[in-house]
């Protein structure tokens, strides 16, 4: 009974659910923005050859397909820059996962950019959870 009990532990341990996974991505688009963490989180949660992107970004609306890595890259680049150094915070979160859809709802606070909402809709591929869609609104 105690080698069961004991296997279940380590099992739970080193099994990643879902849920956790999405609980990463939330850490990885909140804090602090600089280049590197906002490349890290595009190269970690955007594959454009598996899954394409729609952004949806006050009024602006543009879909990025595989080959369109650079121009994505461009975007993100001219989007971000005045909000650098700015340090984001979930007021609230929510996580929905549905087989292999997942929708992560943040309600952020921007130390210099103010209140906004971002919704992220979340496609499982394999092992790997890749944003389908982002949606921000204030």
């Amino acid at each position: 009974m105690v080698a069961l009990v004991g296997a279940l532990v380590l099992y739970d341990a080193l099994v990643i659910t879902d849920e956790e996974r999405l609980e990463a991505f939330v850490e990885d688009v909140t804090g602090r923005l600089e280049p590197a963490r906002v490349a890290a989180a595009t190269d970690r949660w955007v594959d454009l050859e598996r899954q394409s992107l729609e952004l949806s970004a006050l009024g602006e609306s543009r879909r990025f397909d595989a080959g369109d890595e650079a121009e994505l890259a461009e975007r993100r680049q001219r989007a971000l820059s005045r909000f650098m150094g700015d340090s984001l915070r979930a007021l609230s979160t929510a996580i929905e996962v549905e087989d292999r859809e997942a929708r992560v709802t943040l309600r952020l606070l921007g130390t210099r950019t103010g209140m906004a909402t971002a919704e992220w809709t979340l496609h499982k591929a394999g092992d790997d959870w890749l944003v389908q869609r982002l949606r921000v609104t204030r």
